[in-house]
This record gives C-alpha cells, sequence and structure tokens, in this order.
C-alpha cells in the first residue's frame, strides 16, 4: 500500500525464520528462463535454518507464514566468449500466476574472452497471502554456453530468506 512503518510498534520484532537454498548444479539457458530446477536445501553441517523455511516447487519458492520478508540472493554467472553480459533476475508474483521482475544483478560478459562473476539481488516483501504471493529466479541475456553457477557441495548461487518481523 506504500505506508513506510516508522516505528516497531505495530509489527513483532525477531527473525523467526531463515533458510537457504542452493543451485545444486549449473543451469544453462539460452536467453531468458525461468530457474525451474536444480534448487536444493543448503545441509552443510554447519547450517540448519532457524523456524520453518521455504517450499520450493519446481523453483517457485513458497512463504511459511504471513509476514514482512528479506530476500537475498547471491549468484555467480558464467559467460562464456562472446556473451556480453549475463543476467539473474527475481520475479514475485501477487496472484500464483503473473510474475513481474522485482530485481536484477548482470556481469560483465567480457566480449571475447570468457568471464566469471558474481552478482546479488535483494528484495523485501509483505506477504499477507501465503497460497498466492511466491518467487522464482530467472535468467537474462544468456548465450549458448553461458550458466548460472550451481554446486551441491558449497554455495555459488544461493537464495537466503529471513523472516525480519510478524504481520502488522
Amino acid at each position: 500500500d506504500g505506508t513506510l512503518l516508522t516505528s516497531q510498534s505495530s509489527i513483532s520484532g525477531t527473525i523467526t525464520m531463515a533458510d537457504q537454498w542452493r543451485l545444486h548444479t549449473s543451469y544453462t539457458a539460452n536467453g531468458a528462463a525461468a530457474l525451474l530446477a536444480n534448487w536444493e536445501r543448503v545441509d552443510n553441517t554447519n547450517w540448519s535454518g532457524i523456524g520453518t523455511g521455504m517450499t520450493e516447487s519446481s523453483g517457485i519458492f513458497s512463504f511459511p507464514s504471513t509476514g514482512y520478508y528479506l530476500i537475498y540472493i547471491s549468484g555467480e554467472v558464467y559467460c562464456n566468449s562472446g556473451d556480453g553480459f549475463g543476467a539473474m533476475e527475481l520475479h514475485v508474483t501477487e496472484n500464483n500466476s503473473t510474475y513481474v521482475k522485482a530485481a536484477n544483478m548482470a556481469v560483465d560478459g567480457g566480449g571475447s574472452g570468457a568471464n566469471r562473476g558474481n552478482g546479488s539481488l535483494i528484495n523485501l516483501m509483505n506477504i499477507t497471502d501465503i497460497t498466492n504471493q511466491k518467487f522464482r529466479t530467472e535468467t537474462d541475456s544468456l548465450n549458448s554456453g553461458s550458466s548460472i553457477q550451481g554446486h551441491t557441495d558449497y554455495n555459488r548461487t544461493v537464495i537466503t530468506v529471513l523472516k525480519i518481523a510478524g504481520s502488522q
């Protein structure tokens, strides 16, 4: 509704949920495409999350409860020789159908040689409807042979979601 909170008197203020998901296998697409596969919850021995985490189905992430969430994505992009840039985007939906771009990051492809780089995306969401409000990631401008990098043993492209406050 465009209203900024000016105090925490109307919200609860502790982190009650923290979750991480990573791309376990590099994702190659030609042009723009939703990253619908290759996501796994981070399972390193030093991470277990807090509270009830996110749900992922075919690359679409759903929230466990209403409230205010911080979504932070760090992505590693490999641009094949000749690819001008590679990009990753965060898309959100309010109606479980139509997705719109909420954040974007791009990595310079380097032109004539291959290049690898990192970028990040960040977004705040006020979740009032866990059935219809969701998010997914997409690629943009990846030429053949370019990819969003993943690994099953450590984070190369990772989504971190924190519930930073309860509902208003």
